[in-house]
């Protein structure tokens, strides 16, 4: 029966709003708007007076809620949520400075992993309070955090802009809720180291150095740039200095530290040194190498300086550290390794047991605590091999993941205080690690694939992950899909990475990757499975979330479409079958031409042979007759050079005989050489030398004089013998002798000879007879 009964002893809420109700130690908690917390035990009502009551009236209960048996929270109106214990001391203080989006908080809600989710005016915000790791930062009006240190119980935090402080008790028993650090006058700037030297802390700082008690500093020396220090083994009123431009020399003096002076011979940073037993101080310089050097009895001068670097021994030349650990002796570490040096083969060696411990790592700096734990930073990374029971050493590393790129390159810091306080100096602040702190890293989480997107040339259509029990088809011409995927690991969000798979595409899955989609183009047709799985920043990998497509083949490979092909096929082979056939007959009927063709080329062939056979007789014959020529114009010439010859001689002697007949008086005498005379005249002229002249002129010039006869039939005999040397191109002088005439007669000649060949004066009569 549903019956509302009124509870005894709460008439002293009446007209009070309330907003939250717990459980608490068999009694319960009554969270009110204005008036703050009630306890309630069945019959009567009083208030919950804690160190938490006046924050809680003064901003508003508006929601409540028990994380565990031991916390609870409150969400206020004004001012956030505050997370206090069963006793009601606060823990935490979180509004709107430590990153919430509002001050005004609507509802909580624990989930699954043990965080805390806030709904409130502005959004849903997520707060990580599952963990062993708690940042200090800027809501403590913390930047960069470069060493923090306790020291008479006091907890120094070293930035880069002074040095803040505030009781170890207070951040322990909850004080740190109300974020309030004090800083150090006089120690604004960056504060580079803390250590504890003869129960005194020392600071060093870019403006000097500092002692430091309490709240309050004193500088020893405004000698610039102090990086670290080291009290002298055998002489403890003495200690190194290590600065950015050599050492310094501070000794004690009627109870009193004082700085002396600058150490002469050595002038390198020195950030980082350590004795030796020997008394020998090493000083590793990050981008040098490593020196040892020795000091006189006095150290205020250094005698004596080794170097090694990679030119001289197994280190690098850059990165190298070194610290001194209690079982270890001084280490040496590098991008190589973990070295020692060996004073018996002077030189460094392998570390063996904590180069196989970390075997694989680029080791920047190591120590170790005070139960022989040793904490290291890689690259990036940090971690701590934890000593077990049995002797052997625990890898642990995956609660310090999440600060992976957090830390200082090179600067990098760690304070392991007891096994429930351990920090770590960062860009923005510290991380404090709570060693005993329980978390389960191993913690189930899905992924979700949420929206699986197929673009077309003119639309979009949006399939979610409801459909993944039934198969998307898709049109071929939108075979373009992205899938958009998620996972709910909100610790880290940022660290999540996936895999996925297509099936039907691809063989196997890809890399692991930050991107939360993926993108398929031009898929073929078929059928899909889109797979994706997430793993987080701690290595445990989601279950594997699933979509089926299909691709429907574009038209010209559909069923349809093949039936056509097929029946294009089919008619393609009648077709060819039909134009084979064609093309047969037509072959025979060209092989018959070609048949023909043949035969009568053959025929052509044979003539034309039979004509090259008759040509080439021709040509011989005009060979011969070319040979035949030849010979006749030689017995021509011959022919005419001897007439010429003889002429010449007898011309001669006729002359010479006229001239003996001018001189004779005898009669008689005369009479003899006149008849000489006549008989040289006749020879001269003698036609059976022209009839041999011109039978070889005849053979060599065919029929020309019966050509030029019949042409000109008034032409004398002397005037065709006159052609017959022009046709021969015998000049005049030589015509003279042979037609036994001067040269006047033969010019005499030419002339009534162009006369009777009626040329004009422009034509040449050598050149006409040639011609005709």
């Amino acid at each position: 029966m549903d019956t509302i009964y009124p509870l005894i002893g709460l008439e002293g809420l009446i007209g009070n709003e309330i907003w939250g109700v717990m459980s608490f130690d068999k009694r319960m908690i009554i969270a009110t708007a204005d008036e703050g917390v009630f306890l309630y035990n069945g019959h009567i009502i009083e208030e919950w007076v804690t160190e938490c009551s006046d924050f809680l009236k003064q901003n508003q209960i508006y929601c409540s809620l028990r994380i565990d048996e031991n916390l609870l929270v409150f969400g206020t109106i004004q001012n956030g949520l505050i997370i206090c214990n069963n006793e009601g001391t606060p823990l935490q203080h979180i509004c709107r400075d430590d990153g919430l989006q509002n001050n005004t908080i609507l509802c909580l809600f624990k989930d699954n992993t043990g965080n805390l989710w806030l709904g409130t005016d502005h959004g849903i915000d997520y707060i990580e309070i599952n963990s062993p790791l708690s940042q200090l930062s800027n809501n403590y009006g913390l930047s960069t955090g470069y060493v923090a240190m306790v020291h008479e119980g006091n907890l120094y935090l070293g930035t880069n802009q002074g040095l803040f402080t505030t009781t170890l008790r207070v951040m322990q028993n909850g004080g740190a809720w109300k974020k309030k650090l004090k800083l150090i006058e006089g120690t604004q700037g960056q504060v580079w180291t803390l250590q504890t030297i003869d129960g005194m802390l020392f600071c060093g700082h870019n403006k000097g150095t500092f002692l430091v008690n309490g709240e309050k500093a004193e500088i020893l020396t405004d000698i610039e740039g102090c990086w670290t220090y080291q009290q002298v083994p055998d002489n403890l009123g003495k200690i190194i200095g290590g600065t950015y431009s050599g050492l310094i020399l501070f000794e004690k003096e009627d109870g009193k530290w004082r700085c002396k002076k600058r150490i002469k011979g050595y002038i390198e940073s020195t950030r980082m040194m350590a004795f030796d037993h020997d008394g020998s101080l090493w000083v590793a310089h990050g981008y040098k190498g490593v020196f040892r050097l020795r000091f006189n009895s006095a150290y205020d001068s250094v005698i004596n300086i080794e170097f090694y670097n990679s030119q001289n021994s197994i280190l690098s030349d850059q990165k190298v550290n070194l610290s001194q650990l209690d079982n270890d002796g001084i280490v040496f570490t590098s991008p190589d390794g973990v070295f020692n040096y060996n004073k018996a083969s002077k030189a460094f060696e392998p570390n063996q047991k904590l180069n196989s411990l970390l075997a694989n790592y680029d080791i920047r700096s190591i120590n170790n605590d005070a139960d022989g734990n040793y904490w290291y930073f890689a690259a990036d990374c940090a971690g701590v091999l934890r000593i077990r029971e049995d002797g052997n050493y625990s890898n642990i590393m995956i609660p310090f993941r999440q600060l992976k790129g957090k830390f200082l390159n090179m600067f990098e810091f760690v304070y392991p205080l007891d096994d429930r306080n351990v920090f770590f100096g960062t860009e923005n602040g510290f991380v404090h690690y709570d060693p005993s702190f329980n978390k389960n890293y191993n913690y189930p989480f899905h992924t979700y694939l949420r929206t699986m997107r197929v673009l077309k040339s003119d639309s979009v259509y949006l399939y979610n992950t409801s459909m993944t029990e039934q198969s998307i088809i898709l049109e071929f011409r939108a075979n373009n899909a992205e899938f958009i995927f998620s996972a709910n690991d909100f610790e880290n969000p940022d660290q999540v990475t996936y895999s996925t798979l297509l099936q039907g595409y691809e063989l196997k899955w890809t890399d692991w990757q930050s991107r939360r989609s993926r993108e398929f183009t031009n898929l073929h047709e078929g059928e899909y499975v889109f797979k994706v799985k997430a793993k987080n920043l701690y290595g445990t990998e989601s279950d594997i979330q699933s979509i089926v497509f299909e691709v429907k083949p574009p038209w010209q490979r559909t069923l349809l479409a093949y039936i056509i092909y097929a029946l294009i096929v089919l008619f393609s082979l009648l077709l060819f079958i039909y134009l084979m056939k064609r093309r047969f007959e037509r072959s025979r009927q060209e092989s018959q031409r070609d048949q023909q063709e043949k035969f009568l080329n053959r025929e052509e062939e044979m003539k034309r042979e039979a004509i090259e056979a008759e040509k080439q007789i021709i040509e011989l014959r005009n060979e011969k007759l070319r040979e035949e020529m030849v010979m006749k114009n030689k017995e021509l010439a011959n022919a005419t050079m001897q007439m010429l010859q003889k002429n010449k001689i007898l011309i001669s002697l006729k002359e010479e005989l006229k001239k003996l007949a001018g001189n004779l008086d005898d009669g008689d005498q005369k009479y003899k050489v006149k008849w000489l005379l006549r008989k040289i005249d006749k020879e001269i002229d003698d036609e059976e030398q022209w009839e041999i002249f011109e039978t070889h002129f005849e053979s060599v010039h065919e029929e020309f004089l019966l050509r030029i006869k019949s042409a000109y039939p008034d032409l004398t005999p002397r005037e065709l013998k006159l052609c017959a040397y022009l046709r021969m191109n015998i000049s005049s002088k030589e015509i003279a002798a042979l037609m036994n005439i001067s040269t006047r007669g033969v010019e005499i000649s030419r002339y009534r000879l162009r006369k009777k060949l009626d040329l004009s004066r422009e034509n040449n009569l050598t050149d006409f007879i040639l011609t005709f």
